[in-house]
């Protein structure tokens, strides 16, 4: 499903869910951590409602990314640039997840160029 129909709003509610996800945390954990309601960072995740700067400095400062990075607004060359980034905000799972597939690609390397 695109989301070109989407407005700002509801793009970076999208992209907030989305990392907090990948982060491997509940709603619930992020807002213990900020110290905000969870009806407020659901309003910002359906993109009813922009978080103020104030809060996007915090949810960046937890997620351990830049504003930029955390709204998927940096500009990258290329899309393994992109992938790049994602990766490495991925969760631990997700990125261990990631690292056994690796390994298995080079392990399949040469041995049935067909796939």
């Amino acid at each position: 499903m695109g989301n070109n129909n989407l407005s700002f709003a509801e793009k970076i509610g999208q992209r907030l869910k989305q990392v907090r996800l990948n982060k491997g945390l509940s709603a619930v954990e992020v807002c213990k951590q900020l110290n905000i309601g969870t009806s407020s960072m659901s309003n910002y995740e359906r993109g009813e409602r922009m978080p103020s700067l104030e809060i996007l400095i915090k949810i960046s400062e937890l997620y351990e990314m830049s504003i930029d990075e955390l709204l998927g607004v940096g500009k990258y060359a290329n899309d393994e640039d992109a992938w790049l980034t994602d990766v490495r905000f991925a969760s631990a799972v997700k990125k261990k997840t990631l690292m056994n597939i690796w390994i298995i690609l080079n392990k399949m390397e040469g041995e049935n160029p067909e796939i």
